[in-house]
């Protein structure tokens, strides 16, 4: 209930100040349903989960051998009802969330350690960078959560188009950096720490197989892998400057704003007579009452006798006009008259 109060509030102050929200590391049901209520609402939300929260649980912090425990730690926290990862990737289908970042920050067992005595020095974070597509193919279009447009949209190209990398990346088109995955989706893996490159020493996923394998993978129009083998070296990569205001993110704001900008209406003067109208709900009295007179309420000397009050019915009253109805004194006892024969 706390990731969705604070998911709840952060929307609510962005939309009151126009702003677009993204929202990192969804990891509950109630804070994915405060995201779809939002959209549902038009308010401009953007959101993501990880591979981590939207396949796993938190039961693994329950389990007996400490540094299995402690490798699934992380912010937030795997949640521990089952329903949770198959929801979040139902969210991701319906485009509740529109993306499935990896929330890559792998540590050893030994970096782990730091936090056996106390696990609040566990440093915080999961790998999750190498298996990515696979997890998802395997859990959400093998699963039948989504179709091959959506797997690409939610692993590919609206990290592109709300990051405003969009068409240079996630789209192959000329003129694009032809970052491209050539995908099996028939082929098959099983996953294990002893065959990974990403850094760590324990896979989340140790033993699962996979449907949906990579074949080849070209960065900028050069080959960077094929067939298990990495030809890349370090320092290759390049950096690639963001501009600001994304198309995908703030031309519906534009528009918006444009909607909700006020207008002034052209009248025609009003031409006519003038009349003056009493104020509603005035009503004359008569003659002012006179004021009030008090009785001093201070004593000889200058003290206030607190046990004297200073209200008085002498003087004018405001009932003073209202003719007085004459007196009748009844003469019968309590009950009434009777009469009887004894």
């Amino acid at each position: 209930m706390l990731e969705a109060e604070a998911t709840h509030r952060v929307i609510t102050i962005a939309n009151r100040t126009h702003c677009p929200v993204y929202l990192v590391n969804v990891s509950s049901m109630s804070a994915g349903d405060v995201v779809a209520a939002a959209k549902m609402q038009g308010k401009v939300v953007y959101a993501e989960t990880t591979t981590a929260h939207a396949t796993l649980t938190g039961l693994h912090y329950y389990h007996q051998d400490w540094s299995h425990a402690a490798a699934y730690v992380t912010v937030p926290p795997l949640r521990l009802d089952t329903n949770t990862s198959n929801y979040l990737m139902s969210l991701l289908a319906n485009d509740t969330l529109n993306i499935v970042a990896s929330d890559h920050r792998p540590f050893t067992t030994k970096q782990k350690a730091m936090g056996k005595e106390d696990f609040t020095k566990i440093p915080h974070g999961v790998s999750g960078v190498q298996d990515r597509m696979s997890i998802i193919w395997e859990r959400g279009v093998v699963g039948g959560k989504m179709d091959e447009n959506r797997f690409v949209a939610v692993t590919s190209s609206n990290a592109a188009k709300i990051h405003n990398l969009y068409p240079r990346k996630g789209r192959v088109i000329p003129g694009a950096d032809a970052d491209i995955v050539v995908w099996d989706p028939e082929a098959t893996k099983t996953i294990s720490a002893s065959t990974q490159v990403q850094g760590g020493d324990v896979n989340l996923y140790e033993n699962m197989r996979c449907h949906g394998v990579p074949l080849v993978t070209i960065s900028r129009g050069r080959v960077v892998y094929e067939n298990g083998v990495f030809m890349c070296a370090e320092g290759t990569g390049k950096f690639c400057p963001l501009r600001s205001f994304p198309d995908a993110v703030y031309k519906k704001l534009v528009q918006r704003e444009k909607s909700l900008k006020l207008k002034g209406v052209d009248r025609t003067p009003y031409l006519g007579d003038v009349a003056v109208v009493m104020h509603a709900g005035k009503k004359e009295t008569g003659t002012p009452l006179a004021d009030t007179p008090t009785r001093p309420a201070t004593r000889h000397g200058g003290m206030r006798d607190l046990h004297e009050s200073s209200f008085s019915l002498s003087g004018s009253q405001i009932d003073d006009h209202v003719p007085k109805r004459a007196s009748a004194r009844i003469l019968a006892p309590p009950g009434g008259r009777s009469s009887g024969i004894w």
